[in-house]
């Protein structure tokens, strides 16, 4: 998620100027995925088997988003 969050920081910076709404957006994004990635970074400290339920559940779907998204194709 590191390169991500490091993509849509440049394109903040980025000499290209963005519409106020799409430049809130993108930030509003950002955000969003610096907590997520946060939250996983604790989850992932914590066995399995004692994670509550619902928590489970959403780091089992975010992890198969992240790797159907972000893993390279296999030959």
């Amino acid at each position: 998620m590191g390169p991500l969050l490091s993509k849509l920081g440049e394109l903040l910076l980025d000499e290209y100027s963005l519409d106020k709404k799409v430049k809130k957006g993108v930030m509003s994004l950002a955000t969003e995925l610096t907590m997520v990635h946060a939250t996983l970074r604790k989850v992932a400290d914590i066995p399995r088997d004692q994670l509550d339920n619902q928590v489970g559940i959403w780091a089992g779907k975010v992890r198969e988003l992240v790797i159907r998204d972000w893993a390279p194709p296999f030959p």
